[in-house]
């Protein structure tokens, strides 16, 4: 067992500083080019400059006149990360709401709804979006009454509209993969046992599937956590908040764009595999 986690730790680790490297590589390609033709010592200066200004974290400056990163960088983190959680726990709990419904009301057509939700999940996100505020934007025509702020102004900050368009896509994905695990679930020897001791539906779905499809679904989680990212980054622009995009595009240096991927990208490293690491496999794939 302890050589099994040795080695999980270890792995992580190397995946870690594999990553890091990458964000690394990726931020000074910018001075690869020169023009149209490319300039690799100048690539490796700017990686190796680059690198020796990341030895002294702490006292991280960017741009000509050497404005440090911190604090500053986390008023945009805070509100970037404050919009990802509020939109994923919004998603979390609808796709727990619908999977319920359709598993209680709906069963016998549930081949149907699964269809319906792929439809759905192939449209395109920024189409949503853009529906969206067009029907905001018609009911305000209509009605007179604004619903949501359309965008962040220096007077009014659209926190509520930006949320419902990042949490709708992955609503839509979260029920398709809820409704999977939950028919899986409902199949298995232990439910049939359970209605035969005469446990009415409500009783089994949140006493037993839940807790089991729940392990399964922090699996899935990764996938919807980037795709949840990269969403972000274009409702950020869309909507004018004040995140992490605004902050990168409004300074574009890659001493930014280094940092601001690391705030981003470690924290749900480190949940992963903690995960990996202490929760039973049988947990994690099979139920309890």
């Amino acid at each position: 067992m302890k050589t099994i986690t040795i080695q999980k730790v270890t792995t992580a680790i190397t995946q870690l500083i594999l990553a890091v490297a990458g964000i690394l590589c990726l931020s000074s390609l910018p001075s690869l080019f020169k023009g149209m033709e490319m300039d690799i010592n100048n690539y490796f200066k700017a990686l190796g400059g680059l690198c020796k200004k990341l030895l002294d974290f702490s006292h991280l400056t960017y741009g000509k006149s050497l404005r440090p990163i911190f604090p500053q960088v986390f008023e945009f983190y805070w509100q970037s990360l404050g919009l990802f959680m509020l939109a994923l726990f919004i998603s979390v709990v609808c796709a727990f709401c619908f999977t319920y419904l359709i598993i209680r009301f709906f069963y016998e057509k549930l081949k149907r709804m699964k269809f319906v939700l792929v439809i759905l999940e192939s449209v395109p996100d920024l189409f949503i979006i853009m529906c969206f505020q067009i029907l905001v934007l018609w009911l305000f025509k209509k009605t007179d009454i604004m619903v949501f702020n359309i965008a962040t102004t220096w007077k009014n900050q659209s926190i509520l509209m930006p949320v419902v368009c990042l949490s709708i896509p992955p609503t839509i994905m979260l029920t398709r993969i809820f409704l999977l695990q939950v028919e899986a679930e409902l199949q298995k020897d232990y439910i049939a046992y359970a209605r035969a001791k005469g446990l009415n539906f409500y009783h089994i779905f949140r006493h037993h599937v839940l807790r089991n499809v729940l392990f399964t679904m922090f699996h899935y989680s990764k996938t919807i956590v980037w795709f949840m990212f990269s969403n972000l980054l274009m409702v950020e622009y869309l909507f004018n908040v004040p995140g992490v995009v605004y902050f990168v595009l409004k300074y574009p240096f890659p001493e930014v764009f280094v940092v601001t991927l690391l705030l981003l990208y470690i924290p749900f490293f480190i949940l992963y595999k903690a995960y990996d690491l202490f929760v039973p496999a049988v947990m994690r794939g099979e139920g309890v």
